[in-house]
């Protein structure tokens, strides 16, 4: 006589699945939360591109020194030298659509010439992002909150 075992078909999930499960959840959470948190505001992101900007006209100017052995330009109009000699298409402009400001000889850079944004507002005020102190304020920010610890 053959006897059949017969297995039990209702089986319940294990353990293991349940782990799995929760591991997958927690991943997803957590790579969702970091996406969310890590979004910059539209302010963030123009005053980056307005960093980039600045970065940008201060390593064309070190280039065009660079290759042709001249001194920089001497005023916001000799910029267009940079243009001329194929080093940008045309002058880039802030993210607020203004010409971003040269002066030579600089008053604040210490390095021969002054490149600055007027920011969001067009004028010369607190907001202007200026390529001799690019992060100055965060870091001033951040060294006060290490102080006040």
């Amino acid at each position: 006589m053959l006897t059949r075992s017969v297995r039990n078909k209702e089986r319940g999930i294990s353990l293991i699945e349940i782990m799995v499960i929760v591991i997958f959840i927690g991943v997803t959470l957590v790579v969702g939360i970091k996406m969310v948190v890590a979004q910059e505001s539209d302010e963030e992101k123009m005053i980056r591109k307005a960093r980039d900007g600045l970065m940008l006209i201060n390593n064309g100017i070190g280039a065009y020194v660079f290759d042709t052995g001249k001194s920089v330009p001497n005023n916001q109009k000799e910029l267009s030298v940079l243009v001329e000699n194929g080093y940008f298409d045309k002058l880039p402009i802030d993210p607020w659509g203004q010409d971003y400001q040269y002066q030579y000889p600089g008053v604040q850079s210490g390095k021969g010439f002054d490149l600055f944004s007027f920011g969001p507002d067009g004028v010369e005020s607190d907001d202007d992002i200026v390529s001799w102190d690019l992060y100055g304020s965060q870091i001033v920010r951040y060294t006060q909150d290490v102080k006040d610890k």
